[in-house]
């Protein structure tokens, strides 16, 4: 999983603008956070469905939190104030162009209001991906290299042991 988070990671900071902090989602935004604006990356829950001996197929729901703080000039002839929103399409549209051997695409399942106080506001974005994990040797494996059926699993290009 470590590498999926990498590759989420590193594509987000070559594909949004310069200066947003993008890290994993510690916590930062209950402590005082003075970097803003931020991506948070996260994983939400995995399910897990058992293929074969020693082989699973997971499915994640990958959380992005999007937070920047809130602008003091509030005029309503500025639009500086829905700032984020373009923010959180930068990052929806970078996550769509993300594509991996070792994870599905990102399918979007929701945005939400995380929050919103005097200094920031904060959106979090979820996304469904797939992909397979061989447990013996904890490897994740390439997408193509595995389909899944209905009735039994069947593996191509790498066999099992």
């Amino acid at each position: 999983m470590e590498s999926i988070f990498l590759s989420i990671k590193e594509h987000l900071k070559t594909e949004l603008p310069s200066g947003i902090y993008v890290e994993k989602n510690c916590g930062q935004l209950t402590n005082e956070n003075e970097n803003f604006p931020c991506c948070l990356i996260d994983i939400k829950k995995i399910k897990y469905v058992h293929l074969s001996d020693g082989i699973q197929q997971a499915n994640a729901k990958i959380s992005i939190c999007v937070a920047d703080t809130k602008p003091q000039d509030t005029n309503p002839q500025n639009d500086k104030s829905f700032g984020i929103y373009g923010l959180i399409e930068d990052v929806d549209k970078a996550l769509q162009k993300l594509n991996s051997v070792n994870f599905s695409r990102f399918c979007r399942t929701k945005l939400k209001k995380k929050f919103a106080n005097g200094i920031y506001e904060c959106y979090e974005l979820l996304y469904n991906i797939n992909f397979v994990i061989n447990e013996k040797s904890y490897d994740v494996w390439d997408m193509d290299d595995c389909l899944i059926s209905k009735d039994e699993p069947v593996l191509t290009n790498q066999e099992s042991e």
